[in-house]
């Protein structure tokens, strides 16, 4: 049994990454026609994964994935976020920003049933291992080592929970 799901697991896993490598906007996206915004959750969240496993680099196809969330973020009415100050620390790093809002919505789409604080400690968490995978690219920002601090502690999912 364990043999077969290994066979399973290394089988499929590289596909998997590979296919979040590939992604690209959908082409038929214009935020100002679209009516059905949930039709389009399942490439959000593509584009979610796609933005949390590439380095902050200037690239054409990171400047369309990015322009695509942003834009179905702010029209969809299904899906609000909230850029709460107390929970945003991490505003001196405009990409920590970015991850937190792909990462909430990726956690608000699968997970609609969650509450916002859920959704923010998700985030968080996404933004801390974004930052720690590509520091190198990234600014210094005391929140997010105010927050890794935290999270050492095992206090950074209560905190977050009770400033929500």
């Amino acid at each position: 049994m364990i043999r077969v799901l290994l066979f399973y697991l290394l089988l499929f896993l590289p596909a998997m990454y590979i296919s979040g490598q590939d992604f690209r906007v959908p082409p038929d996206f214009d935020p100002d026609t679209v009516r059905n915004f949930a039709r389009f959750e399942p490439a959000v969240i593509q584009a979610a994964d796609w933005l949390m496993h590439h380095p902050p680099e200037k690239s054409e196809q990171r400047q369309e994935i990015t322009k695509f969330l942003i834009n179905w973020l702010d029209k969809t009415p299904t899906l609000t976020i909230v850029l709460d100050p107390d929970i945003i620390k991490f505003t001196d790093c405009s990409e920590c920003v970015l991850i937190f809002m792909a990462a909430y919505a990726k956690h608000a789409i699968r997970n609609p049933k969650d509450t916002r604080a859920e959704h923010n400690v998700a985030a968080v968490h996404a933004v801390l291992d974004y930052y720690l995978k590509y520091r190198k690219f990234l600014p210094k920002s005391k929140g997010i080592k105010f927050y890794l601090k935290l999270d050492n502690k095992g206090q950074l999912d209560e905190y977050i929970r009770n400033n929500s």
